[in-house]
């Protein structure tokens, strides 16, 4: 049959691009052999730095470098470098604890440990990473606290094994001016004022604020020119202003003009705003009333 030829023709093709979907999946050596590269780079990159003592090229331009705050102190003489057990824990918790960290919580998930029977031991070990993931981030806010204060421990990491950044010249020349440095905190502060705020602002009542500044209580300034040309030319009640749907499904009269509006567009207006105005004649919507039937107060 001409029907099972082509379906024999359809199976065949889709088996395939399966196994060319399968083959294309499959990591390749040379991107085995670039990411083993990377590591390679970041091992001497350790090396060559925080493991010799010498500061990072990012911490060279703050002009910083790693000491011990354990050792006699921060502010007694000279502070002392990293001892060999501090930076092979530096470097073992920096990178090893993380990602240990992100495979067991991957293994959680992938296991559905919280889906896991009452008093199992995997239920338990899910509630045991919830509440250290909620300690984690109460020890870390306490000590971003304590960091703006002191200015020593940037995170736990380092509080945890008595390492702190100190200058690494006192009288050395700064890199940066301190006008660049003030022009960059201040729009830090005004881009993270701006972002918190910015979800606050309801932009409904930000337009119907701005249009009763500048248009008050003009008819036909806050509609559409278009909208106005076809109501004024059909002389009915027909279309919602707002939306500009011609059919209203759901027609609603804003009292006391009696305009007619989806029931939707107005009454998302008058929550959102309770001195809401008729966009048609300009007059305060007081109240709803559905098109032949029962009345309903705006808010």
């Amino acid at each position: 049959m001409a029907w099972e030829n082509q379906w024999q023709g359809l199976k065949k093709e889709a088996s395939s691009i399966s196994t060319r979907g399968e083959e294309s999946h499959n990591f390749s050596i040379a991107t085995a052999r670039s990411a083993q590269l990377d590591a390679q780079r970041i091992d001497r990159f350790f090396l060559a730095t925080t493991w010799r003592g010498r500061p990072t090229p990012g911490m060279r331009l703050l002009n910083l470098r790693l000491c011990s705050s354990r050792a006699g102190g921060l502010g007694q003489g000279r502070p002392q470098g990293l001892s060999l057990l501090q930076r092979a824990a530096y470097g073992a918790l920096s990178v090893g604890g993380r990602y240990a960290w992100l495979r067991l919580c991957l293994m959680a998930h992938e296991g559905r440990w919280g889906d896991a029977a009452p008093g199992s031991w995997r239920r338990r070990c899910w509630a045991a990473i919830a509440w250290a993931e909620a300690g984690h981030s109460l020890a870390e806010l306490a000590n971003w606290l304590d960091f703006l204060r002191t200015g020593r421990h940037r995170n736990l990491l380092e509080r945890l094994i008595g390492v702190a950044a100190v200058p690494h010249r006192t009288s050395s020349q700064r890199a940066v001016s301190f006008e660049f440095l003030s022009r960059q905190l201040a729009w830090q502060e005004v881009s993270a004022l701006v972002l918190t705020v910015l979800p606050l602002v309801s932009s409904e009542r930000l337009r119907a604020l701005a249009a009763r500044w500048s248009a008050p209580r003009l008819d036909g300034k806050l509609s559409s020119a278009g909208t106005l040309l076809a109501r004024a030319s059909k002389g009915t009640d027909e279309g919602c202003a707002v939306c500009g749907a011609e059919e209203i499904l759901t027609p609603f009269r804003a009292l006391p003009c009696g305009h007619v509006f989806c029931y939707y567009c107005l009454r998302a207006r008058t929550e959102s705003d309770p001195r809401y105005c008729c966009p048609l004649c300009g007059s305060r919507v007081e109240a709803l009333e559905r098109a032949g039937g029962d009345r309903l107060r705006a808010r």
